[in-house]
């Protein structure tokens, strides 16, 4: 994200939480839980939106682009809830966290087509949802400021349900199409909570 769209979000925050009569975060001063889940939220939620703009043309399965188009929505809002405080707490964000996709592999996402594309793109996202869950979970059990504990316990209950909607679609089709790059080794993830 560049410093001037940070500088945006961070505006556009401000904003609405002034419209709503919500002063940030009520005082309270952030921990490191707090400064850890915004410095690794942000940059998690940009790969997220990137994989999704990325999937917007890609995706092959209607039931994967209804989801793509469900995820779009919060993760923007998620990401605009964030950001203003990447530069409120003067935090850099972290280069890597739980659900850290590796570059080449959105590279190499991003060249593949139909089914292949499908499958890999879910694999991705599983993994990448199984990460934000991470995050979540401890900014909801030790994290000061109020707001974001209420907005990682929502990130939470939302991904994990999305992760059962991965994994039934994965195994669907890997079923209908087994010889799908991607299907042979999808066990293990399939089968994981």
């Amino acid at each position: 994200m560049t410093s001037r769209t940070r500088q945006l979000l961070a505006v556009l925050a401000l904003v609405t939480l002034g419209a709503c009569g919500h002063g940030g975060h009520g005082g309270d001063a952030p921990n490191d839980v707090d400064r850890r889940f915004v410095a690794s939220m942000v940059p998690h939620h940009e790969i997220g939106v990137q994989m999704i703009a990325d999937a917007e043309p890609h995706a092959d399965d209607v039931r994967l682009r209804r989801l793509v188009f469900k995820m779009s929505a919060y993760h923007e809002s998620e990401l605009h809830a964030m950001a203003h405080h990447l530069d409120e707490w003067n935090l850099t964000p972290a280069d890597r966290f739980p659900g850290w996709v590796d570059p080449a592999a959105l590279r190499k996402l991003s060249a593949l087509t139909g089914p292949d594309y499908d499958v890999e793109w879910l694999r991705l996202m599983i993994e990448h949802h199984q990460g934000a869950i991470v995050l979540a979970d401890e900014q909801t059990a030790a994290g000061a400021i109020a707001e974001l504990r209420s907005l990682a316990s929502g990130i939470a209950a939302t991904q994990g349900a999305e992760i059962a909607t991965m994994k039934d679609l994965l195994a669907e089709l890997c079923e209908s199409a087994p010889a799908t790059s991607g299907c042979e080794d999808i066990a293990g993830l399939v089968g994981q909570g």
